[in-house]
């Protein structure tokens, strides 16, 4: 029994340091991440120009496609709008609550979303490279 009473403090201690490394990396985390919104609305919001432009192309020829992709290019610009002005918290509530109502469709925004992200990083390396 005496060891236990002896060992308590040292538990409470290490559980303190636990509990004060765990919000240190967890602030980490949030000042990193908070960074990815911004840089993935610019993503999108290339490819919601491009979509447009595309749609432009696409009138004279085949105006119910170019109507849909038009459709498509607000969508993503909406979504740009969101990421700008949302705070992390809020959303990480609408992407889980997204993804529970719409499995497929989350998937498939997910691979879309990670396809932009992919070309706006790899754009942005070139770019930082060619001035070098």
């Amino acid at each position: 029994m005496d060891n236990q009473a002896t060992d308590a403090p040292h538990e409470q201690a290490a559980a303190g340091m636990a509990t004060h490394a765990a919000g240190r990396i967890t602030e980490a985390l949030r000042d990193r991440v908070s960074s990815w919104p911004p840089r993935a609305a610019e993503g999108i919001e290339h490819a919601a120009d491009a979509a447009r432009r595309a749609a432009g192309s696409l009138r004279d020829r085949e105006t119910w496609l170019a109507e849909l992709v038009d459709q498509g290019a607000e969508q993503l610009a909406q979504l740009a709008r969101t990421l700008r002005t949302s705070d992390l918290e809020t959303l990480v509530s609408r992407t889980g609550a997204f993804a529970q109502r719409r499995p497929v469709l989350f998937t498939g925004a997910a691979i879309a979303l990670g396809f932009v992200l992919t070309r706006a990083t790899w754009a942005a390396s070139r770019r930082a490279a060619s001035r070098t």
